[in-house]
């Protein structure tokens, strides 16, 4: 296996990264985060983005092209993230 990473995350995978350097340190040399946090630490916290993402989820799954196209910029790309 790999013994000496050194690993580049964006977002996603930025908390995979993060999860790898915590539960293997050793197999990590160095790390490059890039807009990642660990996430949620309180459980109704992780709870309610969890039901929040299911729900956005859903929606999304149902829309065509156009209405998906549509919801990118009207709402996706006003997140505070962007």
């Amino acid at each position: 296996g790999i013994t000496d990473a050194i690993l580049v995350g964006y977002s996603m995978g930025g908390r995979l990264a993060m999860q790898l350097m915590k539960k293997a340190p050793q197999r990590v040399r160095a790390a490059v985060i890039i807009a990642a946090d660990p996430g949620a630490t309180d459980p109704a916290e992780r709870h309610e983005r969890f039901c929040k993402g299911q729900v956005l989820a859903g929606r999304v799954e149902a829309m065509d092209r156009c209405a998906f196209e549509r919801f990118l910029r009207s709402e996706w790309y006003s997140m505070p993230m962007w």
